[in-house]
Formats: C-alpha cells, sequence, structure tokens
C-alpha cells in the first residue's frame, strides 16, 4: 500500500475562519482508493514554508496531494512554490487557458490578466479536468514512485476532480482494489456511548476484522463500522450477519443508518403512507418545520406549523383560559391536548407538538430547567412524553427536535415509541 499525506494551504485555514471540510474528504478518498494516508497538515500562504513541507512529505510519502492556493489572486502561490521547489518552468495549458476565456465570453465579462494565472501549470503535468471551475488539477511526476498532486480549495471543485474517473485512471486505482472502508453508519439516540460499546462488543469479536467507532454529536452518537473491503456494498454484503446483530440489539434507538436523517425519513414514511402532519413548536421555535420543509417533497405531507408564545391565546389550542392555566405550558398534559384538537381542527392525519424551557433558562420554580414535553397524535390515540434536555438554548432545541422527529418516525411505522434521555 502506498503512503499519502495531504496538505491544505490557507491563511484563512490558521486563522480559523473556516472549517477544514476539504482535507477529512480527501482523507476519506484517498482511503477507498488504497492509500494509507499517513499525515494531515494545514499551512499558510507562504512559499518557503510550502516549498519545505512539500520537500519533508516527499521524502516520507509516495504521494503529496496538495489543496488550496490555484486562484487568480496574489496570495494563490501554489503552482509556483511547486515549480520552485522541482527547478521547473511554469507554463500555459493551452486547453484551460481556451476554456477560461470561453467561460468569460460566455458570461459576458472582462477576463483580466489574473485569471490567465489560472491557466498556469507546472512543466511536466499531467492535467486533470475541472468541471465545477477553472483551475484544473494536476499530478507531477517528481521521480521515480514520487509524486505531487495540485487541485483547488473550492471544496465542489477539489471533490469533482478527486472523484473523477480521470483522476482515478492518473492515479492507477485498480477498481477492484481492496482498501479500508467506512461500511456502515448506525445513528442512535436514548443510548449512552458506554452502554453501546457494552451491547456490541460480544457481534463485533465475532464478526473478526472490523473496526467499530463511536463518535458522540450533539444530539446522539454515531457508530461507525471499518473493515477491508472492495466497496461498501461489499462489506456490507460480508458483515451482513453482524449488521443486523447490531439492527436486533440497538432496535428502534436506531434513528437513522449512513447518510439517512431523521427529517427525511419523516417525510419518506409519511409519504409513503400518504398522512400528512401538522406541528406546533415552543421551545425549538419553527426547529421541525425546518427541517422537514427543506426535505424535497415535503410539500406532500408536511401541512405547516405554528409557534407557541406568550401571545398565543387559549382558544388557539383547543382550551379554555383556566385548562391553560392548570396545565401550564410545558407539561406533558398540555401538549396532548393541544395536539389532539389541532389534529382535528387541522384535519391533518397526525399532530406533533414540542414545548418546553432550555436549561439555561433555569426553572421557572414548576418544572425543572431543561424540561421538554413532546406528544403525537393521530388516529391510534397520542403518544408523549417529558424529558430532562441539558444545554444551552440552541443545544436544547436540536435534542428536543430529533426527540421529536424519531417519535414521528417509531409511530408511523408502527414500533413501539419509547423514548429516554441519556445526555
Amino acid at each position: 500500500m502506498k503512503n499519502a499525506a495531504i496538505m491544505t494551504i490557507g491563511n484563512e485555514l490558521l486563522a480559523g475562519k473556516i472549517i477544514n471540510s476539504n482535507a477529512t474528504f480527501l482523507a476519506q478518498k484517498f482511503n477507498e482508493y488504497g492509500f494509507r494516508v499517513t499525515s494531515l497538515l494545514s499551512i499558510a500562504d507562504d512559499r518557503q514554508i510550502i516549498g519545505q513541507e512539500v520537500k519533508r512529505l516527499l521524502h516520507e510519502n509516495d504521494l503529496v496531494v496538495v489543496s488550496g492556493g490555484l486562484g487568480p489572486t496574489d496570495d494563490d502561490i501554489t503552482v509556483e512554490s511547486i515549480a520552485s521547489l522541482l527547478d521547473r518552468k511554469l507554463i500555459v495549458d493551452k486547453n484551460i487557458s481556451a476554456k477560461i476565456q470561453s467561460l468569460f465570453r460566455a458570461r459576458n465579462i472582462p477576463m483580466t490578466k489574473d485569471n490567465e494565472k489560472q491557466a498556469m501549470v507546472v512543466e511536466g503535468s499531467t492535467v486533470i479536468t475541472n468541471a465545477e471551475g477553472l483551475a484544473p488539477g494536476s499530478l507531477i511526476q517528481v521521480h521515480d514512485g514520487k509524486y505531487i498532486m495540485l487541485m483547488p480549495a473550492v471544496p465542489r471543485e477539489m471533490r469533482s476532480i478527486i472523484s473523477s474517473d480521470e483522476a482515478k485512471s492518473v492515479l492507477g486505482v485498480d477498481p477492484h482494489h481492496e482498501s479500508v472502508i467506512t461500511f456502515k453508519i448506525f445513528k442512535v439516540l436514548n443510548v449512552s456511548e458506554s452502554r453501546i460499546n457494552e451491547l456490541i462488543r460480544e457481534p463485533l469479536a465475532r464478526a473478526g476484522d472490523v473496526e467499530f467507532g463511536s463518535y458522540p454529536q450533539d444530539d446522539s452518537i454515531h457508530i461507525h463500522l471499518t473493515g477491508k473491503g472492495t466497496s461498501a456494498r461489499a462489506c456490507r454484503e460480508q458483515y451482513k450477519v453482524l449488521i443486523e446483530s447490531i439492527r436486533a440489539i440497538l432496535k428502534n434507538n436506531i434513528y437513522a443508518e449512513d447518510d439517512e436523517t431523521a427529517e427525511a425519513l419523516v417525510i419518506k414514511n409519511l409519504a409513503a403512507e400518504r398522512k400528512s402532519i401538522f406541528v406546533v413548536e415552543g421551545l425549538t421555535g419553527g426547529l421541525v418545520s425546518y427541517q422537514l420543509m427543506k426535505i424535497p417533497g415535503s410539500s406532500c405531507c408536511y401541512s405547516g406549523g405554528m409557534i407557541v408564545g406568550n401571545g398565543t391565546s387559549a382558544g388557539d389550542l383547543g382550551m379554555s383560559q383556566e385548562e391553560y392555566e392548570t396545565h401550564g405550558a410545558m407539561s406533558e398534559n398540555f401538549v396532548k391536548k393541544a395536539a389532539m384538537h389541532i389534529k382535528t381542527n387541522k384535519g391533518v392525519d397526525l399532530c406533533l407538538c414540542i414545548t418546553g424551557q432550555a436549561d439555561s433558562d433555569g426553572s421557572n420554580g414548576t418544572y425543572p430547567s431543561g424540561t421538554v414535553s413532546i406528544a403525537l397524535a393521530s388516529a391510534s390515540g397520542v403518544v408523549s412524553g417529558t424529558f430532562i434536555v441539558p444545554g444551552k438554548r440552541e443545544m436544547a432545541q436540536k435534542r428536543a427536535s430529533l426527540l421529536a422527529l424519531h417519535m414521528v418516525n417509531l409511530s408511523v411505522q408502527h414500533k413501539p415509541v419509547v423514548l429516554a434521555t441519556p445526555w
């Protein structure tokens, strides 16, 4: 297996102005392509530092992947720095130059001399097409078995280049090679990290050569299963028994798998059942509605929402003022009664109602800080729960939203709605 080092260049990275998602994506891709990624490094837009670090990494690796510094501005100095390090000329790639000129003509925008800079490549480079932008990717053979790969830092462009068949061909990626692949992700709610580890230890041991990683998120825990294979699909087939064992153990605590999200599953499940939902929110302030509405096709089942606040009248929720005051806006009885009334009043199949207060808001004297009440009304009745959700307001909103969305998914799939909060 060949070694690869990944270097991202940009003063903005070192200043903490942007998240370095490029390094993560490139590491995933080169592992997938059969390379052993030895290091991830971020450095400044500085010719001397770029030259020093590329030279050092070349000594230790077969390939140095460099992302960033290929733009048209004065601080984009990567190509010049690499040419200087290798004592090679900079040349204009005529095909890239023609493409850039054509794009500017099509947009009726004057082209500056600085843009011509993006057609410059190091002498001897193998150019890789950038289908999403101007500056190309390139692979430079330094000497036998040693290479430098250059790519732009714009995430859309970098991802397009490194994922292309052209890049795979230039890198000599064997489509049938075995590599280390994260082949399954379980997103888990209501179980602590230590308990998950305890529960799945035995099936993991039986499976053999599978790496297990648990990654706590703000609102849940993600479990990654990693193994060797030619593809994620091949690994899933190979470790089918393990996957099914984990599903059987964690059951309804799994709220999504792989790239799925709770909100996308709500829309998918509601659409499959041809059911509609109305959402009433207090603490979450429209977050659940936003999460649902951002999913393509959500209009087929999302019927609307309302936000409950100090200006909401008791009548809006189907209660007398006396009931409103008796139940209290954060009680489980309150959300149950409101969900049942609005379901009937709006003529929808389900009504989800969430109220509460963030831990950071403190106790109101009746309910502990962090109290969240959720109810879901449907044709079969109403399911509800009261939870303690710690964290400042934004964190509490995210956690309460996920609990509520998972409650909808369990209900629509006719599974037992049993929720707890392990935070």
